[in-house]
């Protein structure tokens, strides 16, 4: 696998932006990045870079995974963004572009818990080194999140509990609001029989009404689109997960 292949293996789905005043130093690293991440973001100076930030932070799908920023720049340069930034997001990922002659900044950057540097002029080989081991780094880290939350449930199904998503092997089960809730308390329950009292009071206190005989239509449209099995009957008393 070549560096670039494998470069591109952890950064496709990351998003990037670069906050560099020189225009044709922020054009290249643009075009270098496009073809390697999902989003690149380029901008003029530290004040955009910062606005920009904020705003993709409102939104999961657009936050940026790794920023990019040069020392000097106008309006507000890189250690007052990586500062505002840092207080943000104390975890964020951020690479600085550094000259030989801002190494009086380092140290203040250093102090902020910034530890990736690329010196200009950039070689190649030191930026596919240095983007390679933060998305590594990155990904790993999404991947351990994701499977510490997935809770195996039998019969090829799993529950991811963070997100409440309902999976048949990779494939998504489209539940509704209430099927999610339903499944949120067998879970909880792990395995022991939830009652019908138990599942009314459940709803009501997330704010919906339930009654006695709506649980056995509910249950029973929930079961048509999972195996029979999943769901067990306890006559007489409730419902759990068998597994």
């Amino acid at each position: 696998m070549t560096d670039f292949t494998l470069l591109y293996s952890k950064t496709k789905k990351l998003k990037v932006l670069i906050a560099e005043d020189y225009s044709p130093a922020r054009k290249d690293l643009f075009e270098a990045l496009q073809d390697l991440f999902k989003s690149v973001k380029a901008v003029e100076d530290g004040e955009e870079a910062l606005r920009i930030y904020k705003e993709c932070m409102t939104d999961e799908n657009k936050k940026i995974d790794i920023l990019i920023t040069d020392i000097k720049m106008p309006k507000l340069d890189g250690v007052e963004l990586c500062k505002a930034v840092k207080k943000l997001n104390s975890k964020q990922e951020i690479i600085v572009l550094s000259a030989y002659s801002d190494s009086e900044y380092l140290v203040k950057l250093i102090n902020l818990g910034i530890s990736r540097f690329i010196n200009k002029p950039m070689n190649d080989k030191e930026l596919i080194e240095t983007l390679l081991k933060i998305s590594s780094n990155i990904v790993d880290e999404v991947d351990d999140t994701d499977n510490a939350d997935f809770i195996n449930i039998g019969n090829g199904y799993s529950w991811n509990r963070k997100k409440h998503l309902l999976f048949q092997g990779e494939t998504l089960v489209e539940l509704t609001y209430y099927e999610c809730l339903m499944f949120d308390l067998l879970i909880q329950r792990n395995g022991y029989v939830c009652t019908k009292e138990t599942i009314i009071g459940f709803f009501d206190a997330n704010g919906l009404m339930l009654s006695d005989g709506s649980i056995r239509n509910f249950i029973s449209k929930l079961r048509m689109k999972l195996s029979a099995d999943l769901i067990e009957s306890v006559y007489g008393v409730g419902y759990r997960l068998n597994y």
